[in-house]
């Protein structure tokens, strides 16, 4: 995830940054909640490319291994998030142009 937020945003839904400790789930938190506390739609731009410096290991990297030792699951996070906010793991696609 790699948002893009105006410091209004930022400020307004700084909360949900604290609903995972992995992370998952965080980003349709946070387009869900901004979408309906200012009543407008967000957007995932998928024409812009972002690279992990390094190789994303899920199973000897240090963030992951951190994970586990304090016995979070990133996946039930995910699903603990969608469930509690009412969210759909279900992405729209449209063409702007």
């Amino acid at each position: 995830m790699m948002p893009c937020l105006s410091r209004r945003a930022l400020k307004e839904a700084a909360w949900v940054f604290k609903e995972s400790v992995s992370g998952y789930g965080v980003d349709l938190l946070l387009g869900a909640y901004l979408s309906r506390r200012f009543g407008i739609d967000t957007f995932v731009i998928g024409s812009v490319v972002a690279t992990h410096q390094r190789p994303i290991d899920q199973r000897d990297g240090a963030f992951y291994k951190f994970l586990r030792s304090q016995r979070i699951d990133p996946l039930e996070e995910l699903r603990v998030i969608t469930k509690l906010f009412g969210l759909s793991l279900e992405i729209y696609r449209i063409r702007l142009l």
